[in-house]
């Protein structure tokens, strides 16, 4: 029985990304999540850390993670925003913002 469950999620298989192409849409993303969570860890009841890495189009990557961690939290709130292209440091501080605000029912931060 493993203790821990390690996921390499890369978002590089989305079908616009530049690099990877791989034909995932963001549903597929979300069953993807939804069979890690709640196929895999909550049927064996052991944790999950998950990598969030790759994935190159930019615009995409948020509805991305979302879909991917929605099956943790179905009230989630939807990531209803768009990169400005004149400040996308305050798209970085609303969505570190977010994910704080999301993460921190699970852990001290």
């Amino acid at each position: 029985q493993p203790h821990l469950l390690l996921v390499s999620a890369g978002f590089d298989a989305y079908h616009s990304d530049p690099l990877g192409s791989l034909g995932l849409t963001s549903e597929g993303y979300r069953l993807l999540g939804d069979f890690v969570i709640n196929r895999i860890a909550r049927a064996m009841q052991i944790p999950v850390v998950h990598c969030l890495e790759g994935g190159y189009h930019i615009a995409a990557l948020p509805k991305l993670v979302e879909a991917y961690i929605a099956p943790y939290d179905p009230g989630l709130p939807a990531y209803s925003g768009v990169i400005p292209s004149d400040n996308p440091s305050m798209y970085t501080k609303k969505l570190y913002a977010q994910a704080i605000e999301f993460l921190s029912r699970y852990w001290f931060l």
